[in-house]
């Protein structure tokens, strides 16, 4: 096993974990990364496929070896439909774009089906004649209309549609995070695609300084290493609450950074104004009805610039009217439970703990310290 069959089932296995994992936690719902995981793992499964080849391990899985290039054209759509799904509030797949997913997998597909039909027996004898290796060079995918087609034509117009779609977001929109996240987006797609087009350029090159007309896996493996390396970052940046990118839940939100202050202003002072924050049952839903918003807006105003979850924004107010109930006079007959319910907590033990958490002091001792102050609050 040499270092290049070590680097691709590495990255391989990385790739194909963090899509799992994100595919699974989400229960397969959109979360407005959701294309981004499926690129993941298509990316990594041909990874995954040509590290196989260039092992010679596919002598163990000989079912699934397949004659001819592994062709993924189907990222260039997933990778178009992620675009759209950041700079279009609301994307859903419609029925042209399902079109172009069938249409896309049949160009995948139609040359690989008498493939499918051949024998374990014959898949092994067509391995030792493509190890045989009596190729002159690299085979050039160019000088095939079918290879050309697939492998040029179709991606360059995913690509300009991509490219299309990206500054007309740009040159209306100037929300920061969305921009720095589709400009990270378009390089992968521009490095994806030029890639794939100097490719030839690149084997031959390569098979002259090596001397190894099969030099295209190692070149291919190397690459798409690269590759699922750049999306695995932004998916752990995403879903670790990087500051730079858009949260998961909120990428195909049309709500600005420069709205959140206003968001943040006008839910506060219904929340002061009306008492919310006093009914236990109080939740986000509730909110956004009061502010004529939506739950989206709300949350993604009170995680992104406040840093916190609703909760705790809501338990903010109720602990500042906790502290003020806790040193009223007329409230000396009743019991710190009493005042906790009185402030939105369902139970004792919740009021405690959060009061904790928040003051670093029990209520107890909170009365206690401000009594030996003699602040009135």
């Amino acid at each position: 096993m040499d270092i290049i069959t070590i680097v691709g089932f590495s990255f391989f296995g990385i790739a194909c974990f963090l899509s799992i994992s994100y595919f699974i936690r989400n229960s397969f719902k959109d979360d407005g990364y959701l294309f981004l995981y499926f690129i993941l793992f298509l990316l990594s499964y041909e990874l995954f496929y040509k590290t196989l080849i260039h092992s010679k391990i596919i002598y163990s899985f000989p079912s699934l070896y397949i004659s001819g290039r592994f062709f993924n054209l189907m990222v260039y759509p997933i990778l178009l439909f992620f675009m759209y799904s950041i700079t279009k509030p609301n994307f859903k797949l419609k029925t042209r774009h399902w079109m172009i997913v069938l249409i896309t997998f049949f160009f995948i597909s139609f040359n690989y089906f008498p493939s499918l039909n051949l024998s374990i027996s014959q898949k092994l004898k067509n391995l030792d004649l493509f190890y045989a290796d009596t190729r002159p060079g690299p085979y050039n995918y160019w000088g095939n209309w079918q290879t050309f087609f697939k492998g040029v034509i179709v991606p360059l117009i995913f690509v300009l549609l991509t490219i299309y779609e990206f500054f007309h977001f740009k040159k209306k929109n100037k929300n920061a995070q969305k921009n720095a996240l589709l400009s990270i987006l378009l390089i992968v797609i521009l490095l994806f695609f030029f890639f794939n087009l100097a490719s030839n350029l690149i084997y031959e090159e390569m098979e002259a300084l090596s001397g190894w007309s099969m030099i295209e896996w190692p070149v291919d493996i190397v690459f798409l290493s690269i590759v699922l390396a750049l999306l695995s970052v932004i998916s752990l940046s995403v879903n670790s609450g990087a500051s730079f990118l858009p949260p998961a839940k909120y990428v195909s939100s049309s709500l600005h950074e420069e709205n959140y202050d206003a968001v943040i202003s006008q839910i506060s002072e219904i929340i002061v104004e009306k008492e919310l924050y006093k009914e236990s049952d109080f939740s986000l839903k509730r909110l956004a009805e009061e502010a004529n918003s939506n739950t989206r807006y709300l949350s993604q105003a009170i995680n992104h610039k406040l840093g916190m979850r609703f909760s705790d924004y809501v338990n903010e107010f109720r602990i500042k009217e906790a502290k003020r109930q806790l040193l009223l006079p007329d409230n000396r007959n009743l019991t710190i439970e009493a005042i906790g319910k009185n402030c939105g907590f369902q139970s004792k033990s919740t009021f405690f703990r959060i009061f904790k958490k928040v003051t670093n002091l029990t209520p107890k001792q909170f009365i206690a310290e401000q009594k030996k102050s003699g602040s009135n609050l």
